[in-house]
């Protein structure tokens, strides 16, 4: 037999024997496969059903049911390797921890998401968490200026982007610092923007709340007219 012949048998061997181990063990590989990744699509779906949840009981101020429900999200997106999602669920967290008033709790996990985010490039969350951390900071009664600083810093990446909802929150939020701090007129204005921006993307939820901080400043005002 030739060398060229040989070398044609062997070959031929080879591919048949080849074929046959796959034929043998690509079914099991192909099911086990496919078993990994409906396993991952449903994990998927069953957090971002969750986050919804979440999201809903949140709105209707039942704190405890939010967090327990964003723990499990949280769980399930980490198992998944989904660093957005866990940045998302972070974030969501420190708001709820905000509304508990556990300001150090919230301002862990809200640090926590921004390293995500700013590890990601994704400016529109980066934005959104910032706010979120001048909010804790302005709970927490810390420095008001630094709060300040920091809800500038998200209302400017929030422009930059273009997020016009993000936008109407960060400056409801500065505007309530400002009246706070005894400027109402000054606060009043970030309000009124506020406001408009809410009306016009059609945020009822944060309309509610800056409907209610305008309230304030106007009755701060003619509280401090009256003891003139």
């Amino acid at each position: 037999m030739s060398n060229r012949l040989k070398y044609l048998t062997f070959a031929a061997l080879l591919l048949s024997l080849s074929g046959s181990v796959a034929l043998a063990v690509n079914p099991l590989v192909v099911k086990h496969t496919l078993a990994q990744v409906v396993s991952s699509a449903d994990s998927k779906a069953e957090a971002d059903k969750l986050f919804q949840e979440g999201i809903q009981q949140y709105r209707r101020g039942e704190y405890p049911k939010a967090l327990q429900t964003y723990q499990r999200v949280l769980e399930i997106r980490r198992k998944l390797g989904d660093k957005a999602g866990v940045g998302q669920t972070l974030n969501n967290i420190g708001e709820v921890y905000i509304g508990l008033i556990q300001t150090e709790e919230a301002l862990k996990v809200l640090q926590e998401a921004l390293v995500i985010y700013q590890e990601l490039k994704d400016r529109k969350s980066e934005g959104q968490t910032l706010d979120n951390i001048g909010w804790a900071n302005m709970i927490a009664a810390k420095d008001d200026k630094k709060t300040l600083a920091i809800l500038q810093q998200a209302l400017a990446i929030r422009r930059e982007v273009k997020d016009k909802g993000g936008e109407g929150i960060t400056l409801s939020k500065i505007g309530f610092i400002y009246t706070y701090l005894d400027q109402q007129q000054e606060g009043l204005k970030f309000l009124q923007n506020a406001l408009a921006i809410h009306q016009e993307v059609g945020d009822k939820f944060q309309e509610g709340f800056t409907l209610y901080r305008i309230g304030l400043a106007y009755s701060n005002t003619k509280e401090k007219k009256t003891t003139l």
